[in-house]
């Protein structure tokens, strides 16, 4: 949902977001500030014709760090490995590159948002010379068999609260990290740290905060929600032509919704009445009279679709108590349904019934061609 803030507009949309850095160009900027300023003139002789020769979108510059946007991941990263295969040849100090595609907010010629803060972060741990890339590129991009990559792993990135399936590529003079490297930042550095029995002690009981505290803020944060609407489904995909699939996927999750009969869901009809609104959340709740909204967007990726869902809890004020993101084949675009009617029905403090558990907990797959002939049919119907 879009928002005016004064005079700007603020548009949200799915980005392939790439985040370059020239490493050791502070150091340098300190010891030579003439030969620091030179290097600085020729990485943007090379980047800038590059990104708009990939379709790219030079958003800004941040010291000796380039934002740049793509409407297609595959050209973000052809994009980075020309750069990266240019800058060995022209450039000193070499380049680091991190991709993310991710739901973005551009507002003023500035871009915001996790996809922002992930390729950034990515960015900040690639090794001199490579090309780090999140799960979300690597998804767009399999089909490419020009394109190679390796798993690097789940890495946990600063002020990104989930852990990220991180890639890198594999290329003529690109670098590939370390074992020591994926081991310590992919989790596997942790045995060292529990070797001695005093530190191991002291791990535990770490632990054991952490589990007390959890569970705390976990109870404290359960939510008595009586009351749901789930607002139309936004489409951040570039092909406008999947409204049937975003009515298809708003039809659903109200249909499990109220598969749960402790909860009192808003009908398709008075919720399709906010599409595309400006309206706050607390205003809608009280037309509606309910005490949570769900938000919902989606994009497809070949054969693969991403529904991204947010719980909001909008009484007395406006408070975000759930968020998930799901990844999975078309074929397997049901238990996604399921499993967000499950996880709202625990945010909100609902023990489910058996008959209901086990409804939620079936596997349920479709034809990807019968299901979207079904969702058009229906689509031109209404």
């Amino acid at each position: 949902m879009s928002k005016d803030h004064g005079h700007s507009h603020a548009v949200r949309k799915l980005a392939a977001i790439m985040f370059t850095d020239i490493v050791g160009y502070t150091a340098l900027m300190g010891k030579d500030a003439e030969k620091a300023l030179d290097i600085l003139h020729t990485n943007r002789e090379i980047q800038r014709p590059l990104i708009e020769k990939y379709g790219g979108k030079w958003l800004k510059e941040m010291g000796d760090g380039i934002l740049a946007q793509f409407d297609s991941a595959i050209d973000s990263v052809k994009c980075a490995l020309e750069i990266q295969k240019k800058a060995r040849i022209e450039l000193e100090p070499k380049i680091r590159i991190g991709i993310h595609l991710g739901d973005v907010t551009i507002e003023n010629e500035d871009v915001f948002g996790d996809g922002v803060n992930i390729a950034s972060r990515l960015q900040a741990i690639t090794d001199p010379g490579g090309i780090y890339i999140s799960d979300s590129i690597q998804h767009a991009i399999r089909g490419n068999t020009n394109i190679h990559t390796e798993y690097f792993g789940a890495v946990r990135l600063k002020n990104v609260d989930y852990l990220v399936n991180t890639y890198f590529l594999i290329d003529k003079g690109l670098p590939v990290p370390s074992r020591a490297k994926r081991m310590k930042l992919a989790g596997g550095g942790r045995r060292s740290f529990l070797r001695s029995a005093y530190t191991y002690i002291i791990a535990f009981f770490i632990v054991a905060a952490i589990i007390v505290t959890s569970l705390w803020i976990k109870n404290a944060s359960r939510q008595d929600l009586k009351a749901i609407a789930v607002l139309p489904v936004e489409n951040l995909s570039q092909n406008t032509d999947q409204e049937w699939l975003a009515a298809g996927i708003h039809y659903a999750l109200i249909d499990e919704l109220s598969k749960i009969h402790a909860f009192r869901v808003i009908s398709r009809t008075s919720s399709m009445k906010y599409q595309g609104s400006d309206k706050a959340i607390p205003e809608i709740a009280s037309e509606l009279d309910v005490d949570g909204i769900v938000e919902t967007s989606f994009f497809q990726l070949g054969e693969d679709i991403n529904i991204q869902v947010r719980l909001i809890k909008a009484m007395p004020e406006e408070r975000q108590i759930w968020r998930q993101e799901y990844n999975r084949g078309m074929q397997n675009v049901l238990t996604i349904y399921n499993d967000v009617a499950k996880s709202v029905a625990k945010v909100a403090n609902i023990t489910l019934s058996d008959e209901e558990e086990t409804y939620l907990s079936v596997p349920k797959q479709v034809n990807p061609e019968a299901y979207e002939a079904y969702l058009r049919g229906m689509s031109n119907w209404e």
